[in-house]
C-alpha cells in the first residue's frame, strides 16, 4: 500500500528486507527519506538507527513505522534523531503528507545551511577588512613623531603611539 501511494506521488523507491541491507542501501543510494520499521530480521530498526548516527545536517529524514512501539521506543527513537514516529495501521494520506513534509524540511535545512555558510564568508571578509584597516591606523599612528594617546568615554587611557610611550618613558603596554 505504501509503495503504491508513494509511487502515485512520484517518489522513486528502494526497498530492503532488514537493517543490514538498509545500511548498504543508505551508503549506495543516498536517500532523501527513510521509512524504517522497528521490527526487522537480521538487524532491527533501533540498531540501524544507532549505526547510522543521524545528525541534523544529514541529507535524509527518518520516519519510524511500527505496530509494536511503546513510549520507551518512541523516546529512544526521537533521541536517536528520527523525524516522525507512526504506528500501524497506517493512513496512506498521512504517509504521503509526512513524506512531503519531511522532504520540504530537509530542503529548507539545506537552504539555511547555504545561507549560513555564505553569511560566515561575508562576516570573515568584513572582519579581515576591519583588521586590515586597524593595522593601517596603528601603523599610521606609530609613524607619527607627535605623541598621541587615546582615552575611552570614562577618560581611561586605552592606547597610545610609540612617540607617546617614549615621551612618558614607559612601555606602550
Amino acid at each position: 500500500a505504501m509503495e503504491k501511494a508513494l509511487k502515485n506521488e512520484g517518489y522513486q523507491l528502494i526497498f530492503v528486507n532488514n537493517g543490514k541491507e538498509g545500511l548498504s542501501a543508505v551508503k549506495k543510494h543516498k536517500p532523501d527519506l527513510i521509512f524504517l520499521d522497528l521490527r526487522m530480521p537480521v538487524m532491527g530498526g533501533l540498531e540501524f538507527l544507532k549505526k547510522i548516527k543521524i545528525k541534523h545536517d544529514d541529507p535524509y529524514a527518518v520516519v519510524i513505522i511500527t505496530g509494536h512501539g511503546d513510549d520507551e521506543d518512541i523516546t529512544e527513537c526521537y533521541g536517536l534523531g528520527v523525524n516522525n514516529f507512526l504506528r500501524k495501521p497506517l493512513s496512506m494520506t498521512e504517509i504521503c503528507a509526512i513524506a512531503k513534509r519531511c522532504l520540504l524540511c530537509k530542503q529548507d535545512e539545506a537552504e539555511l545551511k547555504t545561507y549560513r555558510d555564505n553569511l560566515e564568508g561575508v562576516i570573515n571578509k568584513q572582519t579581515k577588512k576591519i583588521q586590515d584597516q586597524l593595522y593601517f591606523v596603528e601603523t599610521l599612528l606609530n609613524s607619527v613623531p607627535t605623541p598621541i594617546y587615546i582615552k575611552d568615554k570614562t577618560l581611561k587611557l586605552i592606547d597610545c603611539n610609540k612617540a607617546f610611550a617614549s615621551w612618558i618613558n614607559l612601555p606602550k603596554e
